[in-house]
């Protein structure tokens, strides 16, 4: 039997298979990709101090001290006529 006849039928299963490879690679790549970037991240941002970053605290006391004063005189009202 020719060989060519045989090649025809089993095509279309190579070119799954291929496809299906070709898709878990790419799948491996992007997750080892992004495991590497979360890596750096977490790197990054381990050696990242916020607490070194920020200024000491200034100590603030707002203190005022209210007395009680004496009510404004008020004119006399007016007798009406």
């Amino acid at each position: 039997m020719d060989h060519g006849l045989n090649d025809a039928a089993s095509a279309p299963r190579r070119s799954r298979s291929r496809r299906r490879v070709a898709w878990y690679s790419l799948l491996v790549g992007v997750v080892l990709v992004h495991l590497a970037g979360t890596r750096e991240l977490a790197e990054r941002m381990a050696s990242f101090d916020a607490a070194q970053a920020m200024p000491k605290r200034i100590e603030v006391a707002y203190v005022r001290t209210i007395e009680p004063e004496a009510p404004p005189p008020v004119a006399a009202p007016v007798a009406p006529r």
